[in-house]
């Protein structure tokens, strides 16, 4: 029995934080977004604040998600990093759609 469910054990626990965030990074990887990650900060903010949405109440996910997708600062970032939008995608197929293998 793990911690959250000693401690909290009318909690959902649908996923590990560690996990998703490793997830997100290989695909970060796959899509050759590293080097912008490292050496852009708009780029590494950007992809931090999707990382985030692991902590967000689950009804304010697909609000962010969108609302991010949306910026102009994003947009600016998917003309210089079209991958980008290649992996704004993948979060939202993987994690955010009611089809994706692990919703959120």
């Amino acid at each position: 029995m793990s911690a959250i469910e000693t401690e909290l054990p009318r909690a959902k626990v649908p996923g590990c934080y560690v996990h998703f965030c490793q997830i997100l990074w290989r695909q970060i990887q796959y899509l050759g977004l590293v080097g912008g990650y490292r050496e852009d900060r708009h780029l590494r903010k950007c992809l931090c604040r999707l990382m985030a949405a692991g902590y967000l109440p689950v009804a304010l996910v697909r609000m962010n998600s969108d609302e991010l997708a949306r910026s102009r600062s994003t947009l600016r970032l998917v003309d210089q990093y079209p991958a980008l939008l290649d992996f704004l995608q993948y979060m939202r197929n993987k994690f955010i759609n009611q089809d994706g293998a692990f919703p959120i």
